[in-house]
């Protein structure tokens, strides 16, 4: 005990702080254990926290030689952490958030993983086992423009029930009121949020309230309450009043050739 600094040492003779313990503490009942450092580990690494060296519940602070990762949280040897680093090359004197090892990180509210990062970069929007680069399970919306290379969707037969074909497509698309349009302000004011920058170019397409009086299933209402065309099911129609169209031009084809050889015949008689 050092009474002129108001100090109490536990195996050691000469305490630097209010109570300095050379050794273990184990703590049975409640309380709180705030601002414990231990400094003795590496050099350079100062550790806050309810943990030791070979992993436990948790740790914060400053990791590396020359004090430049600040990491918080452990389980075992896997950290989650983040840091200003200019150790790592990859990235070099930045902010990161991730882990630090071949481990996942994921995010999470209430008490459910949401956003999973897995340790080869895959990201999954509500899955844990993302496939793909961004795998996301549920609906996306954008406000601004979606750009890609191409666009691939699922269409396996067996994912599918009740395949009926699709009469009289060409009276329905012949009903269909394509137009050229702006956006207003109300959809640019949401369009700026998003910094699109074709918002203001001259767009063409369908009104959903119009398509929806000839073909409601094409048309669905968002949870905002604006509504939206499945232009793919368009496309299909399309595809269908085109074969329509061809077999009509094939039997004119048929018919006007039979009228011109009963002419021919007609005029050589």
């Amino acid at each position: 005990m050092d009474e002129s600094a108001d100090r109490v040492g536990i195996g050691t003779s000469s305490p630097s702080a209010t109570l300095d313990v050379n050794g273990s503490i184990n703590q049975s009942g409640t309380g709180n254990l705030d601002n414990f450092f231990q400094s003795t580990l590496n050099t350079g690494r100062i550790i806050q926290g309810l943990a030791n060296d070979a992993g436990a519940s948790f740790q914060q602070g400053v990791f590396g030689s020359n004090n430049t990762q600040t990491f918080f949280g452990r389980t075992g040897t896997n950290i989650a952490f983040m840091y200003t680093t200019t150790l790592v090359s990859t990235f070099p004197s930045v902010f990161v958030l991730g882990t630090y090892g071949n481990q996942d990180f994921v995010l999470g509210t209430n008490n459910a993983a949401r956003i999973t990062i897995k340790n080869n970069g895959y990201v999954g929007i509500g899955t844990a086992s993302p496939a793909y680069t961004l795998d996301v399970v549920g609906d996306i919306n954008a406000s601004g423009e979606v750009r890609n290379s191409g666009v691939i969707l699922t269409s396996d037969v067996r994912y599918k029930k009740n395949i009926t074909p699709i009469n009289s497509a060409k009276e329905k698309i012949m009903l269909f009121n394509p137009v050229s349009y702006y956006w207003n302000d109300l959809m640019l004011q949401k369009m700026e949020e998003s910094k699109s920058k074709t918002k203001t170019s001259i767009k063409y397409g369908l009104v959903a309230q119009e398509v929806e009086a000839i073909m409601p299933e094409f048309v669905s209402e968002g949870e905002d309450g604006y509504k939206a065309i499945d232009y793919q099911a368009i496309i299909t129609l399309l595809i269908k009043s085109n074969q329509e169209q061809q077999t009509e031009i094939d039997q004119l084809k048929t018919l006007i050739q039979s009228l011109t050889t009963r002419i021919e015949n007609l005029e050589n008689n």
